[in-house]
């Protein structure tokens, strides 16, 4: 040991803490620390920063009632939602979703590629071309305007107080789900703290008091039915036990939608509900996840990862967006398989389709 290093430690010896010190000190030391670094190269186990997770104990409690896979480390015992797990993961690094309209992905990077002094003008004179196909119209479109808005928050004073949630929220997470709406036109939204038609089913099971009421940061409704079929949570910038918190609403209040259109539509079959699916999405720091529930068994519900993607906030970070618009365009590909899917719903509850007997939802559930 050096003579600098002795003399240090012979102070820290002599030294006397005062009592907030030694109390400070205590707390450090009874802290649980998560082992986020870990020095081998070849450590697989990960902690997953900004992503939809649930601490032990409500874990426990919600297995009872779904099956859950929005992790590599969590535990899924039904294989089939294993599955669409990985075929999710492995579908989010291929940008599947995007690379299906290669006009618009062209676009995006040409829009990437520039200088943000010249980005308007880029945006306002390329992408126009009457040989695309109406996808790739609607898709250039709806880059045209988030990239527009993009360019507004990238140029205008940054943001005094991040610590209110709403702030980062309505700035950058509101206006990409308001430009697809605008471009798309099969979802509406309304936002902040909005009731839910679901607080007037029963829980499924109770994590909290019975019968609490839920309200929204963001809910979607399909313009075709006027019903709620997407939820939308924001966490904050650095808020872990209300990213925990948000999880656990998502999953529960998408189980009281669906629980509720199962009792308005008992005649149709069960293994075609099994098929439904409702979307919801975390917004913890400046990530995205898109999660989807629906109903695995008679016992269980499931609740999957299918994307996340990083909202950029500065030009530097730009080239995030290419995530951000596969996620967004996998939402365009999932509601237009659930209106699809509607449709024959609709069929068997009003019996054009027959069920034949004990198969109905009525009959497998009593309801």
């Amino acid at each position: 040991m050096d003579r600098d290093l002795c003399e240090y430690v012979a102070s820290l010896m002599r030294k006397k803490c005062s009592d907030l010190e030694l109390k400070q000190l205590r707390e450090e030391l009874n802290e649980k620390h998560n082992d986020t670094v870990e020095g081998r190269v070849t450590k697989k186990r990960v902690i997953a920063v900004n992503s939809p997770c649930f601490d032990g104990d409500t874990r426990a409690k919600v297995v009872e009632a779904a099956y859950i896979k929005i992790s590599n480390d969590c535990i899924c015992e039904d294989q089939s939602l294993v599955s669409e797990y990985l075929k999710n993961v492995e579908e989010s690094k291929a940008k599947s979703c995007i690379k299906r309209l290669p006009d618009a992905l062209a676009f995006l990077t040409g829009a990437l590629d520039q200088d943000i002094k010249t980005l308007l003008a880029w945006l306002g004179g390329n992408g126009f071309n009457d040989k695309h196909s109406e996808e790739e119209k609607k898709a250039i479109l709806f880059i045209r305007l988030v990239l527009t808005d993009f360019y507004a928050n990238c140029t205008k004073p940054p943001l005094i107080n991040t610590i209110n949630e709403r702030t980062p929220f309505v700035e950058y997470l509101v206006p990409v789900f308001k430009y697809y709406n605008a471009v798309y036109q099969d979802i509406n939204f309304q936002w902040c703290e909005k009731g839910l038609e679901g607080n007037k089913c029963l829980k499924y099971y109770n994590l909290e008091e019975k019968g609490k009421k839920r309200l929204a940061d963001g809910i979607g409704y399909v313009v075709a039915e006027s019903t709620e079929s997407m939820l939308i949570e924001s966490s904050g910038e650095d808020n872990e036990e209300h990213k925990k918190g948000d999880t656990v609403k998502l999953l529960e209040c998408s189980i009281r939608a669906l629980k509720m259109e199962m009792e308005k539509m008992k005649s149709i079959s069960f293994a075609t509900y099994k098929k439904r699916q409702f979307p919801s999405y975390l917004y913890a720091h400046d990530k995205l996840t898109m999660l989807v529930t629906s109903v695995m068994d008679k016992d269980h519900w499931g609740f999957v990862y299918v994307r996340d993607a990083l909202i950029p906030r500065t030009w530097d970070t730009r080239f995030r967006w290419l995530k951000l618009f596969d996620l967004m365009l996998c939402i365009r590909d999932k509601l237009e398989e659930q209106q699809v899917l509607v449709g024959t719903m609709e069929k068997e509850e009003h019996g054009w389709v027959e069920v034949p007997p004990g198969e109905s939802i009525h009959d497998m559930f009593n309801i």
